[in-house]
């Protein structure tokens, strides 16, 4: 992987040359496992043994495996990146929000109902494995440009978030595959609730409920952040 660049300038928070490469290892075995489990499951996952992205892994996937290590110690720890885009159905995204939504695409993203059953599928393959697996999702909830660009949208919907921060937090999150739908996440600029709507999933399916949660927001950040550590008990 490749270290962030801010606002395409040569820096980042660390102060280490862009251009800096770090391995980062993977596990191929545990990889392909999951994967034909997944296709017996019914499920259609794509496996990659190169990644076309410039920073090698996507933007979601660096920023979870910097928060993990965020003094820079030596990361060992093997990672599956596992993409899923909420945006796959051919929308363009940039500061100004999202481009027109066509919710006849030929490509659709995952709805909330299929994202939450894969999260339980995930979670089950991992279970009856010979591993022992963190899952993680790293991603936001709403951000300023997950809106459609008609909107203009300046700021994250913090009241919106809030709502959905309460189901989260009492651990209602295992009716998340039923109660969002596409046109929710567009009103909303719920989009990214998507990637959580899996871990929800991931976390019903095992029985897990949180252990710490936290809720940033405010008027200046482009996305709020909502930080949780499940346990099983």
């Amino acid at each position: 992987m490749q270290f962030y660049q801010l606002n395409g300038r040569n820096e980042n928070y660390f102060d280490v040359d862009p251009d800096t490469v770090t391995a980062l290892p993977g596990h191929r075995e545990a990889a392909l496992y999951l994967a034909n489990a997944l296709r017996a499951a019914g499920l259609t996952p794509r496996v990659f043994d190169e990644t076309p992205i410039k920073s090698g892994l996507g933007s979601h996937a660096l920023a979870g495996i910097f928060a993990m290590d965020w003094d820079k110690r030596e990361f060992k720890t093997p990672v599956i990146p596992l993409g899923i885009d909420p945006w796959r159905f051919g929308r363009a995204r940039n500061n100004e929000g999202l481009s027109t939504w066509d919710p006849n695409a030929s490509d659709p993203p995952l709805t909330p109902k299929e994202g939450f059953e894969l999260g339980r599928q995930i979670a089950k393959v991992f279970k009856a494995s010979p591993w022992r697996v963190a899952l993680v999702a790293s991603t936001a909830w709403t951000g300023a440009n997950g809106f459609a660009k008609d909107r203009e949208r300046v700021n994250p919907n913090i009241a919106a978030d809030k709502k959905v921060y309460e189901e989260w937090t009492a651990n209602r999150f295992d009716t998340w595959g039923e109660q969002f739908t596409w046109e929710e996440f567009e009103a909303e600029g719920h989009w990214e609730l998507l990637i959580s709507t899996v871990l929800a999933g991931a976390m019903t399916e095992i029985g897990a409920k949180i252990k710490w949660s936290d809720f940033q927001a405010n008027e200046i950040l482009n996305s709020t952040w909502v930080s949780t550590e499940f346990e099983v008990k």
